[in-house]
C-alpha cells in the first residue's frame, strides 16, 4: 500500500513537471509584450502570413560596434552582417560576400570599417557596409579574432598562434608583428597610434609603445585565458577571462593585480563606459559591472536569459549594445543602467529591464 502511494505521488510529480515545462511556456507565448511606449506588441513566429524576422533565433552574433551617431553594426556566424541606423530599433541585413564566421567588426566613422574572422578573412567597406572588399592577410591560415582601427589608416588585428597584424595604409598592406610564440590572442586595446595591449592564453598580456612593431610581455605563465581587455587612459585598465578572473592595473600594466569578482563564470569582453564604469559580459548570460574603475564588481542579471554573450560596445554618448547567441541584442541608452532586450528581433517585441544587482 505504501509503495502504491509513493508510485502515485511520483506520477503526480511527473505530470506537474511536464505542465510547468511545456504548457506554461506555451501559454506565455500567446501573450503580447509591452513595447517601449507601453503599447502591446505581438511576439511573432514563422507562421504563414507572418513576416520573417530580420535576425532569427538561430543567429550567433559575435561582435558589435557603434558610432557616436548611434549607428550600430553586428556580425556573426555564416557571414552575417546587420546594421541599425536608429539606435537598435530596426535592423537590416547586409551581404558579406562570404559564408565564413565573422568574429569582430570596427568602424572609424559612418562610412569606413573592417571585419575579421575565420580562415584569416579581412573585409573592408568605404560605403557604410553596403559592399565589402577582401583584403590580403599575410597569414591566411590563422583565424583572426579582433580588429581595431584608430583612424582610416592605422589598425591592428590579432588571432590564433601568436598572430599580430598591423597596417598603416587602411589595410592595403598588412604585415605581421615579430611575435612568434604559440599562444592564441583574443582581444586588443590601442589608445593611440603608438600604445596598445593584447591579451590571450596563459594570462598573457603584451604591451607596445611603438605601434605594434615590438612587444613587451607584462604578464604570462598563468593558468587562465584572458579574453577581454580595455583601458580608460594610459594608466588604468582591466582584463577579464575564464573562471571569473579580473585583473586591473593603475600604472599602465607594470603591475596587474587580481581582484575578487562576483562569479566564476567565463567573461568574453569588457568595456569602459565612462571613467569609472565598466561592463563585462560572457557565457551563460553572465554580466557584471564596476562603478569604481574596477576595484569592486557586482553581478547583474538579464532575467530568464542564459545564452552566451560575446560582444559589447558603447558610444561616447552612452548608447550601448550587447550581443550574443540566439540572435540576442541588448540596447542601453543610459550608459548601462537599463537595457532593452530585443529577443531575436521577432516582431519588435522589446522588454525593458534594469541592469540590477543579483539578489541573494
Amino acid at each position: 500500500m505504501k509503495k502504491q502511494k509513493l508510485r502515485n505521488q511520483l506520477m503526480k510529480n511527473i505530470r506537474l513537471w511536464w505542465f510547468v515545462v511545456i504548457f506554461i511556456p506555451l501559454f506565455f507565448l500567446q501573450l503580447g509584450c509591452e513595447g517601449p511606449e507601453g503599447q502591446e506588441a505581438v511576439l511573432q513566429t514563422n507562421k504563414p502570413g507572418m513576416p520573417k524576422p530580420v535576425i532569427e533565433f538561430s543567429e550567433k552574433l559575435y561582435d558589435v560596434t557603434v558610432t557616436d551617431q548611434g549607428h550600430a553594426w553586428v556580425v556573426g556566424y555564416h557571414g552575417a552582417i546587420f546594421d541599425s541606423q536608429d539606435g537598435g530599433k530596426s535592423w537590416s541585413r547586409k551581404s558579406a560576400g562570404t559564408t565564413e564566421g565573422l568574429l569582430c567588426i570596427d568602424f572609424v566613422n559612418e562610412r569606413e570599417g573592417w571585419i575579421v574572422g575565420g580562415e584569416g578573412i579581412i573585409l573592408h567597406t568605404v560605403d557604410g557596409g553596403e559592399s565589402w572588399e577582401k583584403q590580403t592577410n599575410p597569414v591566411p591560415s590563422e583565424r583572426l579574432l579582433k580588429v581595431q582601427f584608430i583612424n582610416e589608416r592605422e589598425g591592428w588585428a590579432v588571432g590564433t598562434f601568436g598572430v599580430i597584424l598591423l597596417t598603416e595604409d587602411g589595410g592595403k598592406n598588412w604585415q605581421r608583428s615579430p611575435f612568434y610564440e604559440d599562444v592564441h590572442f583574443f582581444d586588443l586595446c590601442f589608445l593611440n597610434s603608438q600604445e596598445g595591449w593584447v591579451v590571450g592564453e596563459f594570462e598573457t598580456i603584451l604591451h607596445t609603445k611603438d605601434g605594434g612593431r615590438s612587444w613587451e610581455k607584462q604578464r604570462s605563465d598563468g593558468i587562465n585565458k584572458l579574453s577581454g581587455i580595455d583601458f580608460r587612459d594610459p594608466h588604468n585598465g582591466v582584463a577579464v577571462g575564464v573562471q571569473g578572473i579580473i585583473l586591473i592595473t593603475e600604472n599602465g600594466g607594470v603591475n596587474w593585480n587580481r581582484v575578487q569578482g562576483p562569479t566564476d563564470e567565463t567573461f568574453q569582453k569588457v568595456q569602459f563606459v565612462d571613467r569609472m564604469r565598466a561592463i563585462a559580459v560572457g557565457l551563460r548570460g553572465a554580466a557584471m559591472r564596476t562603478d569604481d574603475g574596477g576595484k569592486t564588481w557586482s553581478k547583474f542579471m538579464f532575467p530568464n536569459f542564459y545564452a552566451w554573450l560575446s560582444g559589447i560596445a558603447f558610444s561616447q554618448e552612452g548608447t550601448g549594445f550587447i550581443v550574443g547567441n540566439q540572435g540576442t541584442i541588448f540596447v542601453s541608452k543610459d550608459k548601462g543602467k537599463n537595457f532593452v532586450h530585443y529577443f531575436n528581433l521577432q516582431g519588435n517585441c522589446p522588454t525593458k529591464m534594469q541592469a540590477s544587482k543579483e539578489q541573494g
